[in-house]
């Protein structure tokens, strides 16, 4: 991821013409609404989580929903469930690390009408919290 986050500042200078001490990536980021590297993951992890939760697609990717044993007011908040890790390396998996990422974004990006409205405001979010 590193390496990657490297390649983007270097490509943001460049679209930008910017050198090296004139301004700090990150600001360059923001301004071209880009996300960083880490963040554009965990965009690509949670719009894929609203197309499994809302339509169904892809089938290969069933993601199961939060069910409390009794009735709590988190009930009806669009939460999933996350399965426990036995390891390190199973907590990279998608069916563990998506529901994380979806429960961790706020009730205004879950509950978006539409794929493109949750898009935004889930990219919104993102930029707020770089």
């Amino acid at each position: 991821m590193n390496k990657l986050q490297r390649v983007q500042n270097n490509l943001v200078r460049i679209v930008c013409d910017v050198g090296w001490r004139h301004a700090h990536s990150a600001d360059l980021l923001c301004d071209l609404h880009w996300l960083p590297v880490r963040k554009r993951a965990m965009f690509k992890a949670a719009s894929l989580c609203y197309r499994s939760c809302r339509f169904g697609q892809p089938a290969y990717l069933p993601l199961a929903s939060y069910i409390p044993a009794r009735h709590l007011r988190s009930s009806n908040s669009d939460r999933l469930n996350e399965p426990p890790a036995r390891i390190a390396t199973g907590e990279r998996r998608f069916s563990h690390y998506a529901p994380r990422i979806w429960n961790s974004l706020p009730t205004t990006a879950r509950s978006a009408d539409s794929y493109d409205s949750s898009k935004a405001r889930l990219k919104t979010h993102l930029l707020d919290t770089i």
